[in-house]
């Protein structure tokens, strides 16, 4: 058994790098009634912190991916309706929240070496935004999408089967290995990981100050993969989110994104999408750094091919939108694709 020293700087956050929530609610009731629990979310049961006869207590994950055991009959005895996973630990064994963490710990073998990810990690992507090079890993939620993800995925008309068909996967929580040390970041609302198999993009819509981090390098094209092998037209966008909402809307077209709108592939893979389509079509923000970001890349293209390349935007005055996602959030569908016909798709 370890001692308690061992985990004297652990924090939930940590712990569930290692375990998932439902993992610590069995663990918990089961050690309150005496009798294995299983997790399940269409299940009632009675509730083992106080007298209960029948079944009514049920797991419930609010928007932020946060799994509470929901017992609205013990509000006329405790006054609380809830518990998270680390507080059925806590009153199932009468403990403080740092003894609930060691005997989780013990339990489930996890020492302090483990959690921290103290072990050799090898960076080996480069980093868009400092040029250093760094490892991400993530968590995925072991619930996947929630009613929190579907709603803000839906304001953009993108549904989970297409975030999943993109690797595009809801997270609890990630870590960035850098210079040899890792840093952890737990998020708990609208966070994903656009995966690319060997390098990832972690992107945060609400964040203020990390919305997107990165190890993919300018090479790293979303949906190339998928392209035919000659086409007729290329549509080239700045974000996963405003390609596939142009995938939605006009399948019938080839649609890629580059990682941002600074972002300039190399030579090659330039000269090979020349081959590939008669026309290539920048559709970039429509303000100042976009609108200069797309006449570069379309000078780039029609040195290497005259009068490949072209580039459209959202006109100024349609509803202060800069790009598809913000067009399409605010007038729908069926606008949108009439917006889209009328400046060229």
């Amino acid at each position: 058994m370890y001692g308690y020293d061992e985990y004297i700087n652990l924090s939930p956050d940590q712990i569930l790098q290692k375990l998932t929530q439902q993992e610590i609610f069995e663990f918990g009731l089961s050690a309150k009634t005496g009798i294995s629990v299983k997790f399940d979310f269409a299940e009632r049961y009675r509730s083992p912190f106080r007298l209960d006869k029948k079944p009514g207590c049920r797991f419930e994950e609010r928007g932020d991916g946060t799994i509470l055991f929901v017992d609205f009959g013990e509000k006329h005895v405790t006054g609380r309706t809830h518990r998270t996973c680390f507080s059925v630990i806590m009153d199932a064994f009468n403990c403080s929240l740092r003894n609930a963490i060691e005997i989780i710990c013990n339990h489930f073998g996890i020492s302090k070496v483990e959690s921290d990810y103290n072990h050799v990690v090898t960076p080996t992507y480069s980093s868009l935004n400092d040029k250093t090079f760094v490892n991400i890993n993530y968590t995925k939620r072991a619930t996947g999408y929630n009613r929190s993800d579907i709603l803000e995925w839906s304001r953009f008309l993108i549904r989970p089967e297409e975030l999943l068909s993109d690797n595009v996967f809801s997270i609890r929580s990630f870590s960035v290995v850098k210079e040899g040390i890792t840093k952890y970041i737990s998020t708990y609302r609208h966070a994903y990981a656009i995966d690319f198999v060997t390098r990832v993009k972690i992107y945060q819509p609400h964040s203020e100050n990390f919305r997107f981090i990165t190890n993919c390098d300018e090479d790293c094209i979303g949906n190339i993969d998928n392209l035919p092998l000659q086409g007729d037209i290329l549509i080239i966008t700045k974000s996963y989110k405003d390609h596939r909402i142009i995938r939605n809307l006009f399948p019938e077209y080839s649609v890629i994104w580059f990682q941002n709108e600074g972002c300039v592939p190399s030579l090659d893979i330039l000269k090979n999408l020349t081959t590939r389509f008669r026309k290539i079509i920048f559709f970039y923000d429509n303000d100042e750094s976009g609108i200069a970001a797309s006449h570069k890349l379309v000078d780039i293209f029609n040195n290497l091919l005259p009068g490949c390349a072209s580039s459209i935007i959202i006109p100024h005055n349609r509803h202060n939108a800069k790009d598809p996602g913000e067009f399409i959030n605010k007038e729908g569908r069926k606008d949108t694709v009439e917006m889209l016909k009328q400046i060229g798709l």
